[in-house]
């Protein structure tokens, strides 16, 4: 009961920091799908049935792509403000705040451990924006070993991850400097869901 509590306090702070009042009221029945092409409505048409389908026992997840602007930030919300409201534990986060807590933990290691651990076992982990972090960057760097290990972890466990980038797979490897087996391990663990289209913010201010 304890865990699940430090589980649920994680997941609210992070909902609030990344997402804020933006996202908060993010659900299926008002996400925007008149306007939008043909590969965004079947994106959303994915993720609404995901969510209505999601239980404890739920091990796939996805990988939602696509340019700026497409999306895929609103979906992720909108998946997770639903399981929210269905009880589960959802965390919301980017790896750049992955690698700033391990830094801001740096010395705490039994405090570390917790929010690694809140990461590798709750009900569901969103990502988002993944590749953006490590652009140009060393496939040695820290940023990659702490990616490897969360996804890793959730692949072993059984347990779902959405992800959402600017990136397709091959593009995390060739553009973002990823390592194969991190992409790899990506592809078995999520179903990948390209989303095409204009952009989606620039749409709701015309």
């Amino acid at each position: 009961a304890q865990k699940l509590e430090k589980q649920r306090i994680i997941a609210n702070e992070l909902r609030t920091k990344f997402l804020g009042a933006r996202y908060a009221d993010s659900r299926f029945d008002n996400f925007d799908t008149k306007t939008v092409t043909e590969s965004v409505k079947r994106a959303y048409e994915i993720c609404k049935s995901y969510a209505e389908q999601f239980t404890k026992d739920t091990i796939k997840g996805l990988y939602l792509f696509g340019k700026t602007g497409r999306g895929k930030t609103e979906l992720s919300a909108c998946i997770m403000n639903e399981l929210l409201d269905k009880g589960f534990i959802v965390i919301y986060t980017n790896m750049i705040n992955i690698k700033n807590e391990w830094q801001r933990y740096f010395g705490r290691e039994t405090e570390y451990e917790k929010i690694k651990d809140a990461y590798k076992t709750c009900d569901l982990l969103i990502l988002d924006d993944i590749g953006t972090e490590l652009v140009a960057a060393d496939k040695n760097s820290k940023a990659q070993e702490i990616a490897y290990e969360f996804i890793n972890a959730r692949y072993n466990n059984n347990k779902p991850t959405i992800l959402s980038s600017n990136n397709s797979l091959s593009e995390l490897v060739t553009k973002c400097h990823y390592d194969e087996k991190i992409a790899s391990r990506i592809s078995e663990m999520t179903a990948v869901v390209e989303m095409v289209g204009n952009d989606y913010r620039l749409k709701n201010k015309i």
